[in-house]
């Protein structure tokens, strides 16, 4: 993963592009995932950059560092939060690369759908599930190495307008992808070269998935 570092907020916060978002100081890096959640708590209900967590901890939020987190779950969940249901920034500099654990993260998202989330490093990520459930995300995430991802089930359960190719993902390692496309019912994209040979759980995998018409028959 990158440096964990972040950019310290000045006391005269300048406007910020996406190129200004590469942390750059790790002297506020997050060290708990309490202190996240915290802080992103605090983010939706004051976004300024001249709010107590953006002198605290930088500003925008893609500038906070993140790199020594190792559970990400529920950290943008609508169901932990309501208000992360209107949370559309852009956080595609985090360094995620220490995560393993990011169940619901992005669930029940009604704005999100930052177009870079394919640059995140999610290669020690074990656990994606229900990551998109109840969201409308569609954005490409084929880069992804999940190689390591054991966990899938539900991770576009009603994700209703999701329809990506993830043929690249490497699903040797999944075990579980019960309910993993149920009612994304826009959801038509190639997933025919998938390995699912360790896979013991189908259930529902495909229900109320209305546009999926895929050639699966190469599964094993």
């Amino acid at each position: 993963g990158r440096d964990d570092k972040r950019t310290e907020a000045p006391s005269n916060v300048p406007s910020m592009t996406p190129t200004d978002l590469t942390p750059t100081d790790s002297s506020n890096c997050f060290n708990s995932r309490r202190a996240l959640f915290e802080a992103v708590d605090a983010y939706l209900l004051d976004s300024s950059d001249t709010s107590v967590v953006a002198l605290e901890r930088g500003w925008p939020i893609g500038a906070w560092c993140v790199g020594r987190i190792r559970d990400f779950s529920d950290v943008f969940a609508r169901s932990r939060n309501r208000l992360n249901a209107a949370f559309n920034e852009d956080i595609s500099s985090w360094d995620v690369s220490q995560g393993t654990d990011f169940t619901r993260c992005f669930e029940g998202t009604r704005v999100f759908n930052n177009t870079l989330l394919a640059n995140w490093d999610l290669s020690r990520a074990t656990s994606l599930e229900q990551m998109f459930q109840d969201s409308l995300f569609d954005q490409p995430m084929g880069p992804w190495n999940v190689s390591r991802v054991r966990n899938v089930e539900a991770l576009f359960l009603n994700a209703t307008r999701f329809n990506q190719g993830l043929n690249e993902w490497d699903m040797s390692g999944a075990t579980s992808p019960k309910q993993m496309f149920q009612q994304a019912v826009l959801f038509k994209g190639d997933i025919s070269a998938w390995d699912v040979s360790k896979a013991i759980n189908f259930e529902q995998m495909f229900l109320m998935a209305t546009d999926f018409n895929g050639d699966l028959s190469s599964w094993n």
